[in-house]
């Protein structure tokens, strides 16, 4: 029950996942990345075919802001095959780092406390799981 209540929240927390307006799957706001994209064991390759056995969708919250703040580009990898799968993740802006918030097959799925990925290239992925990436963006000094 409370890991229903915390994606609940999750989701609430973050309208870039539940935006009412359709993803154009292009960076139409010169943004970096576009609103949403797909990748497959390549980042970029958004070909979603039956012998896949991941899938990597990437949501970019420059595209879903709150009282003028950008909310946080997310990648949620989907395992869909029993074994472990590979999957080669989209290179952030530079300075970022991509962390792990959310792993369905760790207990609890939600980590206590993010863990940044020692890999910024790969990541594996447990089978018939899903695991939720962050990206944390450097700090920047106010001139």
């Amino acid at each position: 029950m409370k890991f229903t209540e915390d994606l609940i929240k999750f989701r609430k927390d973050h309208p870039v996942i539940r935006s009412a307006k359709p993803m154009r799957m292009a960076d139409y706001e010169r943004t970096g990345f576009p609103d949403f994209s797909y990748h497959c064991e390549q980042p970029w390759i958004n070909e979603i075919a039956e012998s896949r056995y991941a899938v990597g969708m990437m949501y970019n919250g420059d595209y879903a802001k709150v009282d003028d703040k950008s909310d946080d580009t997310l990648y949620i990898c989907y395992n869909f095959h029993v074994g472990m799968q590979l999957m080669s993740l989209p290179e952030p802006v530079k300075g970022a780092k991509w962390e792990k918030i959310l792993s369905t097959s760790e207990a609890g799925g939600f980590l206590d406390t993010p863990e940044l990925l020692e890999n910024q290239k790969l990541l594996m992925i447990s089978g018939q799981s899903v695991t939720i990436l962050r990206l944390v963006l450097p700090e920047t000094k106010d001139e």
